[in-house]
């Protein structure tokens, strides 16, 4: 709460200016950075905001089912993980996981940024206690709300990706009467250009023979080429 960027751009905010400013103000993910890791992120203190403000359910999954930016769906995501239930968890989150966009991450254990992608950093809040040095409450198991009937069989969102790109066969194109005769054409038509050709290159061999010199050498009183 002492940090500058909480008193200037995080102080009196609403859902709406919240939305607002994750938009503007984040791009990287990060937590607390600095000696001692005393200085918060923009990432993290609108992360703190949104938990301030427990917006509905149905807001933040508008949030993280938007695809046109990618940080408030991050930054979504994560405050699902700390705030949902385990089914709702389960449900929103692995749809994302076919997001492959790159994020700027910044871990809490190293200074430097790195790059990774929207999928890890899901399967990261899915499969990990700790993330950005903030401790999550345990997931229950997911075959643990199945049998429960919590939670319906997992189906890979990666199968539609895997339809999706799935080449057709191709159709073979049947030739009309007309286009078949036209193409017997082309193909007489070349063969008898490559017939000319080869009967040209043959007489020009003829007539710079040896002998064609020769009698040329001859006529002109010359001995012939050896």
């Amino acid at each position: 709460y002492t940090s500058r960027f909480w008193k200037e751009h995080c102080f009196a905010l609403d859902i709406k200016g919240t939305v607002c400013r994750i938009i503007e103000s984040v791009d990287y993910i990060g937590g607390m950075y600095g000696a001692a890791h005393t200085k918060p992120s923009p990432f993290i203190c609108l992360l703190l905001k949104l938990l301030q403000l427990g917006p509905d359910q149905n807001i933040i999954e508008e949030m993280i089912l938007q695809s046109d930016f990618k940080y408030l769906r991050a930054l979504a995501a994560m405050y699902l993980r700390l705030a949902g239930r385990g089914e709702d968890v389960y449900e929103v989150l692995e749809m994302l996981m076919v997001d492959f966009r790159k994020l700027v991450y910044r871990p809490t254990e190293i200074a430097s940024m790195e790059i990774i992608h929207m999928d890890e950093f899901v399967d990261k809040l899915l499969h990990e206690d700790e993330v950005l040095g903030i401790r999550f409450v345990r997931l229950p198991k997911r075959i643990m709300l199945q049998n429960t009937y919590h939670l319906g069989p997992y189906e890979s969102p990666m199968w539609h990706v895997v339809e999706d790109m799935q080449i057709q066969p191709a159709k073979k194109r049947v030739l009309k009467p007309d286009e078949d005769q036209e193409r017997d054409q082309d193909q007489n038509a070349k063969t008898r250009q490559r017939t000319q050709a080869s009967d040209s290159a043959e007489g020009k061999k003829d007539e710079y023979s040896e002998e064609h010199w020769n009698k040329i050498r001859a006529e002109l009183g010359l001995k012939p080429l050896q």
